[in-house]
């Protein structure tokens, strides 16, 4: 006789038939007014040595399935997106950035008719990638304006707003923000003013990363804090009143310029002031951040998907009161290059997760989960901690480590001077507690080989660490034997 205790996951996979993508973005959105959440998707993958990029939109058919649409909108990845009704009219339109294919850039407006039907608006937004896009009515009359961030042509960085005139104009405004790519920017009222502030991270031109805090002061105006907080790039953020106290928190991912990964909470204290906060919640970096109630027990948990210092990961972190945050181990599948977002597809209160991005196994996926848990008796909060706003701290690699690591990527270059063709660059393994270390040495022995290097996308390397030789091992032969079926040509840097 025996007996297995076994954890219930809340979450069960559904067969929903999107297209899996990486460097994606996406949202659930009811395009068509019928009160059920739609799915967009953006990204890109590889078949047969070529680049496939996506932008599909995907109708709730309200049985539990989804059936793609031809939108005829640009497929885009290292993209943005939000929908909000800027027109007034009633239905959500689509405010998307990103790069398409033969390295355009851009920023649109598509308006919705009330049908589903999405027109191309004719504005002069800034092309951007590696950025984000936010609406929200910053100046207070009524209608929705854009926050934009990210990288222009001939890496321009871009962070600005553009103010809704009506009839369709938008027209750029001087918040003297600082321009940042690899980066996230949201509107929030911090200070309950009425008047939208913004919270902006990501990469500036001297290749430093930044978090800020703009106090919008009225009359276009905004006025950076002097707060302590972690400088961030390959970020996202998000406002959000943890704690129900009627004013707005924040939380941030990513890591900073010495390639030290953190996710971070913020409490707001009054007075333009903020305090962190400290968290059980795993640092990401090249994620993304989503704030929901799964649980529909009155109060905001955390989504949060990404490259962690181990290994890929998507983890729900129920919110528990008074900045204790659990994770609830939902038995997801992590995701890095990617994003995880809430919503209610099958309209029963709890949260249901849409997953984009490149799983441990390198596979691309866009896949749902249902929610089907039961809401959960919080358990008592532990007592809060919280760190000086003028303090800073140090974060170390965790002593669980060292880890196994080996660097890889890939690009579609002329390293060799034979014609352009798709390469993969693998390393062997090491091992160590400080895997970004291997970053500088991987790319200055494919530097040696390849002139080019520092103007491709780096995006795509990857360091995860293993526990063991042998699972880093295999992960490796999977990278390698996945790159050889796609027609790659692999370049081994060893050192």
């Amino acid at each position: 006789v025996f007996s297995l205790n076994l954890n219930s996951q809340p979450f069960v996979y559904i067969d929903a038939g999107f297209s899996g993508v990486m460097q994606s973005a996406g949202s659930w959105i009811d395009y068509n007014n019928d009160t059920y959440p739609d799915v967009f998707i953006t990204g890109e993958k590889y078949s047969g040595n070529k680049q496939i990029l996506v932008s599909n939109l995907y109708t709730n058919l309200k049985d539990g399935t989804f059936k793609e649409l031809n939108n005829y909108l640009p497929e885009v990845y290292r993209s943005s997106v939000d929908w909000g009704d800027y027109d007034k009219d009633g239905d959500s339109d689509l405010l998307l950035c990103g790069e398409t294919y033969n390295d355009i850039i851009i920023t649109n407006i598509y308006r919705n008719n009330g049908k589903g039907v999405l027109s191309l608006l004719n504005t002069q937004l800034t092309p951007v990638r590696d950025g984000s896009v936010d609406w929200g009515d910053y100046d207070k009359d009524g209608d929705l304006d854009i926050l934009l961030t990210g990288e222009s042509y001939n890496r321009n960085l871009v962070a600005k707003i553009y103010r809704n005139d009506g009839k369709n104009i938008f027209s750029p405004i001087n918040p003297g923000l600082e321009p940042v790519y690899l980066s996230s920017a949201k509107w929030g009222d911090y200070n309950n003013d009425g008047n939208l502030d913004i919270l902006l991270t990501g990469q500036t031109y001297n290749e430093t990363a930044i978090t800020k805090v703009y106090k919008n002061t009225g009359n276009n105006n905004f006025t950076a804090l002097p707060l302590m907080l972690e400088n961030l790039r390959m970020s996202d953020v998000g406002w959000c009143d943890f704690n129900n106290d009627g004013k707005l928190d924040f939380i941030i991912c990513g890591e900073n310029f010495n390639n030290q990964i953190f996710t971070t909470v913020y409490k707001n204290i009054g007075n333009d002031k903020f305090i962190k906060v400290k968290t059980e919640i795993q640092g990401v970096r090249s994620g993304n951040i989503d704030l929901g109630d799964y649980d529909c027990d009155g109060d905001i948990d955390i989504l949060i998907s990404g490259e962690s210092y181990e290994e890929a990961i998507t983890k729900v972190y129920r919110n528990d009161g008074k900045f204790v945050f659990t994770d609830i181990f939902a038995g997801l599948p992590g995701v890095y290059m990617g994003a995880a977002y809430w919503g209610d597809y099958d309209k029963d209160c709890d949260k249901d997760i849409l997953i984009l991005g490149l799983n441990i196994c390198d596979d691309y996926i866009a896949k749902l989960y249902r929610n089907d848990g039961e809401i959960i008796k919080k358990k008592a909060p532990k007592k809060e901690i919280e760190m000086g706003i003028w303090t800073t701290s140090t974060y170390h690699i965790p002593e669980r480590g060292p880890f196994y690591y080996f660097m890889y990527s890939s690009c579609y270059c002329n390293p060799y001077k034979k014609g352009d063709d798709f390469y993969a660059f693998v390393s062997n393994i090491h091992y160590t507690k400080t895997p970004y270390d291997l970053h500088n040495i991987f790319n200055n022995l494919i530097r040696k080989n390849l002139s080019v290097w520092p103007k491709i996308d780096q995006g795509h390397r990857v360091s995860i660490g293993y526990k063991t030789k042998a699972a880093a091992a295999q992960a490796r032969a999977n990278v390698i034997r996945e790159y050889e079926s796609e027609e790659f040509h692999i370049r081994y840097v060893e050192w």
